[in-house]
């Protein structure tokens, strides 16, 4: 009898011992859930736990000041800081329950910043233009410096800028200062408004007509109109070569640094519905380069108001001069040639 009764007395302190650290020991202290990746931003995130059966008092303790961290009868919850280093940084979180301890690392990932490897954005037909600047940045960007015709908006992914329609007339330029948020990097954006479009006067040399007094080929004035379809942007110069059989236009495309370049082997038309018109690459020695995929580009001077077209193919052995405008016939061999300008340039005006 005085066995059983000191075996209840001892049973009894062990429970009075447990209620006392509160922390059960009939199941072991487990973790539940938790996240232990986070981003560079402030954000917060938790860890669930079970305490087992009775009432478990859990404490909780980071190892690093920006990792806050407090707990309640079934969570710990997690408050980082914005990291702004490049760099991923760890901290150590300690949940203890009575004579339990279990430990979880918490990573936050370093900011991402890349700028954009394009800096300058040209509307070289002085319409209204939206433009991405692409870039990364985990806190964003600002922007400073820009004039009234440029607005824009910004994310982590870069900046949109909207730019107005030029209506003054004459070539503008616009600088803005791209700064990334919580960083000391910044890049300088450009915006460059004119047109390359409408009216213009071309002074170009024929290479089909040679004048054997002066020992030169022709040289010729014409007003031409350039046009550019936005659905495919081409470019159209029309009025350099007018047969009885139509217009035919030189053909080019925009080129990323806002002006155009006139392709080698583009159909520009037919005859009579037959024959189809090409225009070919021609070099100063008369050579017509067919298949190649080489250009004859526009260089504009937006102070002179002049286009000046060149070689920038960087050929050694080829000097490519201007277009050659050709009837073929169905097996690609020319038939005639209509027109060959050379030495191109587009004036606004003479008189400048």
């Amino acid at each position: 009898m005085k066995k059983y009764i000191l075996a209840m007395l001892l049973g009894c302190l062990f429970l009075a011992s447990c209620n006392e650290t509160d922390c059960s020991y009939l199941n072991e202290f487990k973790l539940v859930e938790s996240t232990t990746n986070y981003p560079a931003k402030a954000c917060s995130g938790y860890i669930l736990y079970d305490g087992g059966q009775g009432d478990a008092v859990v404490t909780a303790t980071s190892s690093e000041e920006w990792c806050k961290v407090s707990a309640d009868a079934s969570k710990v919850y997690i408050s980082l800081d914005d990291n702004y280093s490049i760099d991923s940084r760890t901290a150590m979180v300690t949940l203890k329950c009575g004579n339990q301890t279990k430990r979880v690392p918490v990573t936050q990932l370093g900011r991402v910043t890349e700028f954009s490897e394009d800096t300058i954005f040209y509307s070289c037909d002085n319409s209204a233009v939206g433009v991405d600047y692409k870039a990364r940045n985990t806190f964003g960007f600002e922007v400073s410096g820009l004039p009234d015709w440029v607005t824009y908006t910004a994310s982590e992914d870069g900046v949109h800028f909207n730019i107005a329609a030029n209506e003054t007339g004459e070539y503008r330029k616009a600088s803005a200062v791209v700064k990334a948020i919580n960083t000391d990097m910044v890049q300088t954006v450009n915006f460059v408004q004119y047109s390359l479009f409408g009216d213009w006067i071309a002074v170009y040399e024929d290479m089909l007509q040679y004048d054997e007094e002066k020992d030169e080929f022709v040289k010729d004035t014409l007003k031409v109109k350039v046009a550019l379809n936005r659905a495919d942007s081409l470019v159209t110069i029309t009025g350099l070569c007018n047969t009885k059989y139509g217009n035919y236009p030189l053909v080019g495309k925009l080129t990323k640094d806002g002006c155009y370049e006139l392709v080698n082997n583009t159909v520009v038309g037919n005859v009579l519905g037959a024959l189809d018109v090409v225009q070919y690459s021609l070099t100063s020695e008369g050579d017509i380069y067919k298949d190649e995929p080489y250009t004859y580009k526009c260089a504009f001077d937006p102070n002179k108001k002049v286009c000046t077209f060149y070689d920038n193919n960087g050929l050694k052995d080829a000097d490519f001069v201007g277009s050659l405008i050709s009837v073929i016939d169905t097996n690609g061999e020319i038939l005639t040639n209509f027109a060959a300008i050379t030495n191109l340039k587009l004036y606004k005006s003479l008189s400048k």
